[in-house]
Order: structure tokens, then sequence, then C-alpha cells
């Protein structure tokens, strides 16, 4: 393992199901730290297209994900953070039809 890579320990409570209903923290790093969102410019994030991108994908999570909710969220140059609500339990995709995988006998 290079020497700036650690091993973390996992902040995720054992024995817990995170498709239960609660409000949830997301971090979403960008691999080496790259700059690859925007920069910061007098203290304003200032989105390229890949950070628009993820802004966008991050505001149409509720669209596209019913029960799922995005509270607050913000991208910057190398991660974004969003504080996501499932209001009530998920499985599949819901714009999957579990129908079509059985097959009839």
């Amino acid at each position: 393992m290079p020497k700036f890579l650690t091993r973390r320990n996992s902040n995720r409570i054992p024995q817990h199901n995170y498709s239960e209903p609660g409000d949830y923290f997301v971090l979403i790093c960008v691999e080496n730290r790259q700059q690859i969102f925007g920069t910061i410019v007098n203290n304003q994030m200032i989105l390229n297209d890949a950070g628009n991108m993820i802004n966008t994908v991050l505001n149409q999570i509720p669209e596209n994900y019913a029960g799922i909710d995005l509270d607050k969220h913000i991208v910057m140059p190398n991660h974004a953070h969003a504080i996501i609500i499932i209001r009530n339990i998920v499985g599949v995709d819901p714009r999957i039809d579990p129908n079509q995988y059985i097959d009839p006998v």
C-alpha cells in the first residue's frame, strides 16, 4: 500500500440496514484528489461542465427515485457532499419492473 494511503476504519454502524428510512450524509471524493469539478475564485465555487453535471444529477435524485429526497448538497473542486433522505424502504430501482425477470412456467 502506498505511503500516502492509510487504512481507515469503517464508520458504518454494524448490522444497520442502510436502505431503511432516515437521513444519510454522503461524501463522494475524486480519485487522487484531482480538482475536476471546478475552482474556487474569491471564496465562491465556480463549477465547470463536470461540476454542473454532478450538481444536476444530485438535484434530479427526487425526480428519479420515489421516496428519496435531497436535503442539502454542495459540489467542491474535488468532492461533493449531500444529505440524502430516504422516506420509505427502497429495494430495486423503482424504474425496473421486477416481473420482467420472472421466468413463466
